[in-house]
């Protein structure tokens, strides 16, 4: 049995997620797909990641916020923010937070896969 390359992705861009989550499923990946921080935090889908794709702007909780509560929470999986508002401060905030990537929307795929294929192993 090969282990998985699920990577849990947090978008509430309707079309973008689509997107992302056909970019990803191509790509080999399995993507688990939520719309908000909350869905997120309520699923099981957590444990089961090598890797999150985290909008920074989303309703409720931010990406930001939802990855400091992973951390606390002992998850650790690699971590890329996406966002359509490519702000200086988010850019050093992910940055400063060990993000494996920042990618502003509509960004190129295959930049995405091969950041996800270089940084994020299998569970």
């Amino acid at each position: 049995m090969s282990p998985e390359r699920t990577i849990v992705v947090v978008d509430d861009d309707a079309s973008m997620s689509q997107a992302t989550e056909r970019l990803l499923t191509v790509a080999g990946w399995k993507p688990l797909m939520f719309v908000s921080a909350e869905a997120l935090l309520e699923s099981d889908g957590v444990g089961m990641a090598s890797g999150f794709i985290l909008d920074i702007h989303l309703p409720g909780l931010s990406g930001f916020a939802l990855h400091e509560k992973l951390q606390k929470a002992g998850i650790m999986a690699p971590v890329t923010f996406i966002t359509a508002h490519d702000l200086e401060w988010a850019k050093k905030q992910a940055q400063s937070v060990g993000a494996i990537g920042y990618f502003v929307k509509p960004f190129d795929g295959r930049s995405l896969i091969e950041t996800l294929d270089r940084n994020c192993s299998p569970v």
